[in-house]
């Protein structure tokens, strides 16, 4: 469902938008962290996005964060007069957003900052470096960034983002991380948690960048050639459906000669015509839609025949 944010939107981002993201729920190792991201390294790859960097970092836990954000606390004193002045209520509130800014000076005066990663407890090192050995076992290339932040008091050790360049200038393609703290905070038991939210308009973004076709997967038209023949058809579509075939049907009357064109569109592997002849036999005929060739089937063998049709197109 639709998502609303309060910020200024950024290139990508609308105050209305779509987010796709996966919850893992209850599992607190670092195999939970790794099997999410692969996820996400996954299908970015299925959607042929090369030019992807997977970003990757800690964010601490309530054990290790107080103590370093007072040292940046500190710190941010010293220089709070080349930040912007809009962000100086945040060095009392939320110190570490400071990494966030994208003010030219502000970045120069932050780059000698002191970062978490240099600041964790033992147990969020171990799991930090649990996560990055998982992710190396899979061969999943990553860059530790120290300064990703989550803007939360909930998020905890992992986080991570998949960067894009594909939009001109470097852009979130998605981002998460691990937040044990959220459902205890609404209210319910201890649950761990990671996971990731992707905004699907920014997504697009970047796919018509890459001028990125959608795969067509349709196994099945059926072509029917005149009134008698309709209801026959749409029955032998609900059948084959039944069976698992992705089957399509037009719903609009039109000729056989758009009815294959609608086909081809598809790309649909295999073409069922159904006519008067055809009702008259208790026959189909059967087209292999990439070379043409077709044949005489029995209703009863439609099955196994579509199926000699997709495995040859198959391989």
């Amino acid at each position: 469902g639709p998502m609303f944010r309060y910020e200024r939107p950024q290139k990508g981002r609308f105050r209305q938008f779509h987010q796709f993201g996966i919850e893992l729920l209850g599992v607190q190792e670092a195999t939970a962290d790794v099997e999410v991201i692969s996820f996400m390294d996954l299908a970015l790859k299925e959607f042929g996005l090369e030019r992807v960097e997977l970003q990757l970092s800690s964010v601490g836990c309530q054990s290790c964060r107080p103590a370093y954000k007072k040292i940046l606390q500190s710190e941010l004193e010293k220089i709070k007069d080349q930040l912007p002045q809009e962000f100086l209520p945040r060095i009392q509130t939320n110190p570490q957003r400071v990494f966030d800014l994208k003010d030219e000076k502000a970045q120069k005066a932050t780059t000698h900052l002191p970062v978490l990663l240099d600041h964790l407890c033992q147990d969020c090192k171990n799991h930090f470096e649990q996560v990055q050995e998982g992710l190396k076992q899979l061969n999943i290339e990553f860059v530790i960034n120290p300064r990703i932040v989550r803007g939360l008091d909930y998020y905890n050790k992992t986080a991570f983002e998949f960067i894009s360049s594909d939009l001109g200038s470097q852009s979130t393609v998605c981002g998460g991380g691990r937040y044990d703290k959220l459902v205890e905070e609404f209210g319910g038991p201890v649950v761990p948690a990671v996971g990731f939210g992707m905004g699907l308009e920014r997504f697009v973004l970047i796919l018509q960048a890459k001028n990125f076709q959608v795969p067509t997967f349709h196994d099945v038209s059926i072509i029917y050639a005149d009134p008698q023949s309709e209801a026959k058809a749409f029955l032998l579509a609900h059948e084959l459906r039944k069976k698992g075939f992705v089957v399509d049907i037009d719903l609009q009357k039109k000729n056989i000669k758009n009815q294959f064109k609608r086909a081809d569109k598809l790309g649909s592997l295999a073409g069922i015509i159904l006519g008067e002849t055809e009702i008259r036999t208790k026959k189909v005929t059967l087209k292999d839609l990439k070379n043409q060739q077709q044949t005489s089937v029995d209703f009863e063998n439609i099955e196994i025949e579509i199926k000699k049709i997709l495995k040859r197109n198959e391989a």
